[in-house]
């Protein structure tokens, strides 16, 4: 079985209603997006939802209830990731791995980010920190990154010094297939050609290394 890769309608940045028409062409059938979403609107462009993102402030006592809307959208959606970006505040945080081992549980798992790693750090590299944490992988965020710390210049991928060739080695050799989802983040603007051909030159490459089957993407 292929990959299962994927794209964040955000993808498109501020042009993100061609999101719809425009990856089915490229092979792309799946998308993560917020929540609510809408079926049908899904449905009639031959789309599936791949994941949900929802909000997750843990400084909230009823955070767990707040989710529970999140969670009802994935089932009805048959939606296997819910991805939460948890904001802490100036709570104390702990490494992703610390984090898995002091959780424990099998359904809370990492969604790896290849390009963020070397945002947030120095002295690191994309493969270096996924090794570490590959067995609690259950979805990655695909980007690119020049590897300047704190600089969200996120480019086309293939043309920054992430290795996604070995991203998918060290995964696929522990049977994980994805969700891959595209995560091209960044500040850059764009005309709406550019930012189509930003996203279809993204997907190119992940079909010339491997990553994506040529005719389909799973």
């Amino acid at each position: 079985m292929g990959n299962l890769i994927a794209a964040r309608l955000g993808c498109y940045g501020e042009y993100g209603d061609a999101a719809w028409d425009h990856l089915p062409p490229l092979g792309i059938r799946h998308v993560e997006m917020g929540v609510p979403a809408v079926a049908r609107r899904l449905a009639d462009h031959g789309l599936s939802a791949s994941s949900l993102e929802a909000g997750c402030d843990v400084r909230r006592s009823d955070v767990a209830d707040s989710l529970k809307g999140a969670l009802d959208a994935c089932v009805a959606l048959g939606a296997k990731v819910c991805f939460l970006s948890v904001h802490a505040g100036d709570m104390p945080r702990e490494v992703a791995l610390t984090t898995m081992h002091a959780v424990g549980h099998p359904r809370v798992r990492v969604n790896f980010d290849t390009a963020n790693v070397l945002y947030y750090n120095t002295g690191r590299t994309t493969i270096g920190e996924l090794e570490k944490i590959a067995g609690f992988v259950a979805s990655v965020h695909l980007k690119d990154s020049t590897g300047a710390f704190r600089t969200d210049v996120f480019p086309t991928l293939g043309t920054g010094i992430v290795d996604f060739p070995e991203v998918f080695r060290i995964l696929g050799a522990r049977g994980f297939t994805g969700p891959f989802t595209l995560d091209l983040e960044g500040p850059e603007k764009r005309t709406r050609e550019e930012q189509l051909r930003h996203v279809a030159e993204s997907v190119e490459h992940l079909r010339r290394i491997g990553a994506l089957d040529p005719a389909t993407s799973g």
